[in-house]
């Protein structure tokens, strides 16, 4: 039970100081006025950056935080476009930063909490709409599980009904970034002249996965049994002996640019010697 809690303790602290870490990249802010400031953003991942922007004019000025009611929205330069909005997701309502992935004639919109990916996107002149896939709850041979489902297509087939000829295209669409962006694209070009749509989304730099080797340590083994009158003890030792393995490493920079996961395996053959003494 000690062991347990020592293990879960390291994680809160390895957890925390990852989270405290900041990640400053130029960007701007847009204020509740659309006047733009300049300086410095703290970049932590999707998670962390739709629910907070710290902003700083320079490198030597102290932080400021910004909730998603106190901004219109921020950016970062040459990279992703936040906007400030009000979302409705399983009877809760919550203002948030949404990541700005297209605008045209439809605007589409991501976002990311603990519970995985969330979409929205907001037809000229509509309110904004959750086409996040739900789950439903199945009963099979006395079990209980949950099915996901693709209500989404439906709300995508109403709300692109005035562009002919891209009903295909709607029924094939994954609930993914790039294909929103795409069919949003076919969509625009469809219904629109006047303007051409606007890319906002920025992908993640290619992640390298790294490997390398390991190397363990010796062990040994002391086992006593004491009787009322007598001492006895056994000592097992083992013979020197090195464990190697490998361990790899993936990062994981759209909850948090600093963190990575890493996997290790160890392999040791052991033989062991024991003396009994009395």
């Amino acid at each position: 039970m000690k062991k347990t809690w020592f293990i879960l303790s390291c994680l809160v602290i390895f957890y925390s100081k990852t989270y405290s870490q900041t990640d400053f990249r130029p960007g701007y802010i847009i204020n509740l006025n659309n006047e733009t400031a300049y300086g410095l953003i703290d970049s932590r991942g999707d998670i962390r950056n739709a629910q907070l922007c710290v902003f700083r004019k320079d490198t030597k000025s102290e932080p400021i935080n910004y909730t998603p009611a106190e901004l219109f929205g921020y950016r970062f330069i040459d990279g992703k476009y936040y906007i400030s909005k009000t979302v409705t997701r399983k009877n809760t309502t919550e203002r948030i930063f949404l990541e700005y992935l297209l605008h045209g004639k439809i605007d589409v919109y991501y976002t990311r909490d603990l519970k995985g990916d969330g979409y929205f996107i907001q037809k000229q002149g509509d309110s904004l709409i959750n086409i996040t896939a739900k789950e439903d709850e199945v009963m099979s041979n006395e079990s209980r599980y949950l099915k996901p489902n693709n209500r989404y297509i439906g709300v995508l087939n109403y709300q692109m009904r005035d562009a002919p000829g891209i009903q295909s295209k709607i029924n094939n669409t994954r609930l993914t970034s790039n294909d929103l962006i795409k069919l949003a694209k076919t969509y625009h070009q469809k219904v629109c002249n006047d303007y051409e749509c606007i890319v906002y989304e920025k992908k993640l730099p290619k992640f390298k996965v790294r490997f390398g080797l390991l190397a363990g340590n010796i062990s040994s083994i002391k086992s006593t049994y004491i009787k009322p009158d007598s001492y006895n003890e056994i000592r097992i030792k083992q013979p020197f002996g090195l464990a190697y393995g490998l361990f790899v490493n993936f990062p994981v920079p759209s909850i948090n640019n600093r963190l990575s996961l890493q996997y290790e395996g160890l392999y040791k053959k052991n033989s062991y010697q024991a003396d009994y003494y009395q």
